[in-house]
Parts: C-alpha cells; structure tokens; sequence
C-alpha cells in the first residue's frame, strides 16, 4: 500500500534509479512503474541466500548488489539471466577509531556481545560460554523480546560479571572501545552483520560462528566455532582474548568497508546504469 501511494511522486518526478527496501512485492510494483518512468532498479540483497533474494533475482532487477563474496556467487547461479554486482557494507572508521572508551562497572577483560535481543542471535550461548571462563566479563548491548530471559541467565551464571545495556548509536563506539573482544554467536543464516565491521574499526578481533560469510567479512580478524559445543567457544573466546593487538591486521582489514570506498563503488554503479 505505501509503495502504490508512491505512484503518483515517481511518476512526477521520474527518478533515474529505484531501490525497493521491502521485499518482492514492492520489486513487482517498481518493475510496473518503471515502463512508464523507465527508471532503472537496483536491488541490495540484505536478507542474504534464502527465498526472499530468490524472489528479488528471479525478478531481474537492473543489477542486484550481494553484501558478501559468497552471496554474490550464490545470486550468480541462482539466476544468471540477472545482473549480479558485489558491493559490501560500510563503515565510518573514523567514529570508531576515535572513540573514547564507556564508562563501565565490569572487570576486565570484558567481552562485548552487540546483539538484539531475538532468538537467531543466541545470546545465551555467549553467557554460557563465557560464564565457562576464569574472571572474564560479558558486556551485551541491545534490547528485544528475549531481553528478560538474557538478563536472567546472565545474573544466574555471570552475576556481577556481566551487564546488558541498552543505548544509543551513537554511543555504541565508546562500548567497543571499552572492551577487549567482539563475539556474535548468530545462527549461520545471518548475512552480514554489522557488528563484525564496527569491530574491525574499533580494533577489535571477533569470536563468531563458522560460516563462507563471516569468514569472507572477518578473514584473519575472526575466530571461527560452533559456539552450540560451549567448551568449544569458550576455547576460542580464550585464545581471542590471548591474542588481543596486532592493530595494523584490524585496520587494514576496516578500511575494507570505509564508506569513502563503498560510496565510490555505489556511485559508479549508479552511472554504469
């Protein structure tokens, strides 16, 4: 409905490129649109491999932007007849570089689990993990409908050793900055979080499940477990801790994502079309 209620602006103003945000139904109304503002469509695969890019490919859109190097060879044998661009996310560097670190009641070292408060995230193994280690804090960030449960769990197996906030963006580099590890224990269907570039730009290296995607992202930044067998991720969050620096690998691999670089690669796609 918001999508058709856009009709009559984009028939006035004949934008050049459109970017439905919103799934398949809205491609199918933007697909109608354009034959009469022949407008091209640029698609962003956030949702990454699964039946939502399916529907987007099959589609044809102008181009379709995958967010990672495997998605991009996924999309590519899913339909080939469509026009398949890798362009990753962004990152500004600079807010993360130059933080100053939060103001935290925790004793170090303190490992930072940014996740939502959702099932596919599993919180819960990151608490049961870290719980498994010898004076080691785990900081999460973030809200949800799981929040009550993680807050639980956490005072049960961590007690004073752990906290979970809640807080603004633009406060969030000050929290990577006051921690000395990243980890993000998500189900393998997760595309390509965010958390793992905001933690290359803070300097941070990452504890993270065993996935082509994440090891595309992180390369030789990342740790990589089940964290399902606990024993084992509590291993790899050790040994992620025992290898805390190597600062010129982290930043090398952030300025990957530097927005300067994606913003330059978007804009020459825009003018390709």
């Amino acid at each position: 409905l918001f999508t058709l209620k856009t009709v009559r602006f984009l028939s006035r103003e004949k934008p050049d490129v459109l970017i439905p945000s919103n799934g398949f139904w809205q491609l199918i109304i933007c697909k109608a649109i354009v034959i009469f503002i022949r407008a091209k469509i640029l698609v962003v695969g956030h949702s990454g491999p699964g039946w939502d890019e399916r529907w987007n490919l099959w589609l044809k859109p102008d181009v379709f932007v995958a967010t990672t190097g495997p998605t991009g060879q996924w999309a590519k044998k899913i339909s080939p007849w469509t026009k398949v661009e890798m362009i990753p996310y962004g990152i500004d560097v600079k807010i993360f570089k130059n933080a100053k670190p939060a103001n935290l009641k925790l004793k170090c070292p303190i490992i930072l689990c940014n996740a939502a408060a959702v099932s596919y995230k599993r919180v819960d193994l990151a608490i049961r993990a870290v719980s498994s280690l010898k004076g080691v804090s785990l900081l999460h960030l973030g809200t949800g409908p799981m929040l009550d449960d993680i807050l639980q769990l956490g005072k049960e197996l961590l007690g004073d050793m752990f906290e979970s906030r809640s807080v603004e963006y633009s406060a969030v580099p000050e929290y990577y900055d006051a921690c000395d590890l990243v980890t993000l224990p998500s189900l393998p269907q997760e595309n390509s979080p965010m958390v793992f570039l905001e933690a290359v730009a803070a300097g941070k290296r990452v504890v993270c499940t065993d996935t082509p995607r994440n090891r595309w992202i992180l390369g030789d930044c990342g740790i990589y477990v089940d964290p399902q067998d606990i024993e084992s991720y509590a291993r790899a969050l050790q040994e992620g801790l025992n290898r805390i620096g190597d600062k010129e690998k982290l930043a090398d691999r952030a300025n990957l994502y530097s927005w300067e670089k994606i913003i330059n690669q978007y804009k020459d796609l825009f003018l390709n079309l």
